[in-house]
């Protein structure tokens, strides 16, 4: 971390000029991101997650409670 004023006032001057050239790898990023990709990924991730939770036969109220009782008990 800078120790005195005008090393933060360089800081501050070499964020402002770098500043349009993070803006346009950040819109690049956006723009030629593979959207379809991501949401395959993430929609395949979340089944894995599925299959591997076991099933319950209680409500998530049922579950709370449980948890909120020992904690207090």
């Amino acid at each position: 971390m800078p120790d005195d004023q005008s090393q933060y006032k360089q800081l501050a001057m070499q964020w402002k000029r770098a500043t349009p050239y993070l803006a346009a790898a950040r819109r690049y990023d956006i723009e030629h991101q593979d959207t379809v990709g991501a949401i395959t990924s993430l929609s395949e991730l979340c089944k894995l997650s599925i299959k591997r939770t076991p099933l319950t036969r209680t409500s998530g109220f049922v579950e709370m409670y449980r948890i909120l009782s020992r904690s207090n008990g």
